[in-house]
């Protein structure tokens, strides 16, 4: 037997197990059609979000914008600044007073099949009501051996409420079917 199993002093001062890590509830949603647009609107608890979103789009060129607009606020409320790489070349473009936010990061098809893209937007301090609310993206697609794409878009929204819903839709076509968009809250 080892020195602290032997003695009843030194057992009684080891602590006791805690708890280090939980499940963070999360709220998804995988498409079982083709639709033009999905919104988020059952947030789990919490004040800062991560949203996923893998998809492809059903547009007839072969990559299409996502557009996203917070708690269906319509308004020339939206700013951003996008940095997107295509293949060798990079450009970063500025957009103020735009009705919607505008994520280039999927597919459409003129893509290869079964080719998706992916997109991380953190949205911190979401729930609350003295800022501006703001995101980061982050995303890429490769579509063939001839061509890869990844960006980062930031961006604001000038709205001090509470964000509550997230829509996410297209200006032509629909986000495929098994589509997946997923919430959580940030740690």
């Amino acid at each position: 037997m080892s020195r602290i199993s032997s003695s009843a002093d030194l057992r009684n001062q080891i602590p006791s197990t805690q708890l280090i890590a939980s499940v963070i509830p999360s709220v998804s949603l995988t498409l079982n059609s083709a639709t033009s647009s999905v919104n988020l609107n059952n947030f789990p608890a919490g004040n800062s979000f991560v949203v996923n979103v893998n998809t492809r789009l059903t547009a007839s060129d072969a990559k299409a914008n996502v557009f996203m607009r917070f708690n269906d606020i319509t308004g020339t409320v939206y700013d951003q600044v996008a940095s997107h790489g295509v293949d060798d070349t990079e450009a970063t473009v500025a957009a103020y007073n735009q009705s919607s936010f505008s994520l280039s990061f999927f597919p459409a098809n003129g893509a290869p099949t079964y080719h998706s893209g992916n997109a991380t937007i953190q949205l911190p301090n979401a729930k609350n009501t003295t800022f501006f609310k703001n995101f980061t993206a982050v995303g890429n697609h490769v579509t063939t051996g001839s061509e890869a794409r990844v960006g980062i878009t930031q961006g604001i929204c000038r709205s001090t409420g509470a964000l509550s819903s997230i829509q996410f839709f297209l200006s032509e076509g629909n986000f495929a079917t098994g589509s997946y968009f997923a919430i959580a809250p940030a740690p």
